[in-house]
């Protein structure tokens, strides 16, 4: 008897904490970044662009690369101005009713965010341009849960290795990530033993170039600096867990295959160990890479790319961004680790 009240007393006493966490910071959420399949997400926002002069792309194809500062990389034509605001909307266009500091804006959108070309070019592909966030806004929390969360994550003391995120940076890393980003598995190989960690930071330029980020000073960035070839590998969404505990490697040296769980097939090209659950993955070789805050951006050549099998693409959203989607009641299946 005695038991069974004490585990009642702790049920509703986590009832009770999740309630008030409700009420002061608007989150139900109990992760930051919840994974997800890219697939199974249904209605995702889209993503247009406008600039100063009224210009409209309605898919700016940007990749997400940094996040102090925020960074996104794109090579298309229409995406050339210094200055671009990017409009994430719930409804399938853009429909111009208002201005925001300056850009034409649509009232309905859940987020903006402005962008400011930066001054770096790339030898290999000079269409490639970087692009830092400047300013964001949105309306994925009540302005008193923002704020509520805001106080809270001042006095929250940063876990060892974890980037300090100051105010609107926050914000913006918060908007990037209302869109799913894939996190892929990286291998770099030094002949004899390889690393093999998780990305969220890279993208597909086009049929010939690819961009991905790593931090700077940090053994996967060394690695992949020297090495100067890599396999980026989408993965199967059930291997979420397993790709958020190779997160440590980004600090760790090569080590024996033996230590990875590893498909029973190389990379056509590199011959290079590829991750249980690789869904497709692209065979990578260094041009140039350019460095912007605490990031190394490299710029590759696709030397190789190979469709494995069909599948449900792991990738990982914000708390913010799902919290958005569960108040509204949308459809989604939310992966979260223990």
């Amino acid at each position: 008897m005695v038991e069974v009240v004490v585990i009642s007393y702790f049920r509703n006493a986590l009832k009770t904490t999740g309630l008030i966490r409700q009420l002061l910071f608007g989150l139900t959420i109990p992760q930051q970044y919840v994974c997800v399949s890219s697939e199974r997400l249904l209605n995702p926002l889209n993503v247009f662009a406008t600039s100063h002069d009224g210009q409209q792309v309605a898919d700016p194809k940007l990749a997400f690369v940094g996040y102090k500062p925020v960074l996104f990389g794109g090579a298309q034509p229409k995406v050339a101005e210094t200055n671009l605001c990017l409009h994430f909307n719930a409804a399938p266009e853009l429909q111009i009713d208002t201005a925001w500091r300056g850009f034409a804006a649509d009232s309905r959108s859940v987020a903006r965010m402005i962008l400011q070309r930066l001054p770096v070019t790339f030898n290999a592909n000079p269409d490639l341009r970087l692009f830092e966030g400047k300013f964001g806004n949105h309306r994925f929390l009540h302005p008193l849960h923002q704020l509520s969360n805001s106080v809270r994550d001042g006095f929250t003391r940063q876990k060892p290795g974890n980037v300090n995120l100051p105010g609107n940076l926050h914000d913006m890393v918060r908007i990037a990530y209302a869109m799913p980003r894939k996190i892929a598995l990286v291998t770099v190989s030094d002949g004899e033993r390889i690393n093999l960690f998780p990305t969220d930071l890279h993208g597909k330029i086009n049929d010939t170039y690819y961009i991905s980020s790593l931090r700077i000073g940090g053994n996967a960035e060394q690695q992949v600096s020297r090495q100067r070839r890599v396999v980026i590998s989408e993965i199967e969404s059930s291997f979420y867990r397993e790709a958020y505990s190779l997160g440590k490697n980004h600090m760790r040296n090569f080590m024996r295959e033996a230590e990875f769980n590893l498909a029973a097939f190389r990379s056509d090209g590199f011959g290079f160990p590829l991750p249980a659950g690789v869904l497709r993955y692209y065979e990578l070789e260094v041009l140039e890479h350019a460095d912007v805050g605490i990031h190394r951006i490299f710029l590759y050549r696709i030397a190789n790319s190979v469709d494995v099998r069909h599948g449900d693409t792991l990738a990982h959203i914000h708390q913010y961004y799902a919290q958005w989607r569960v108040v509204l009641k949308m459809k989604s299946e939310f992966l979260l680790r223990p």
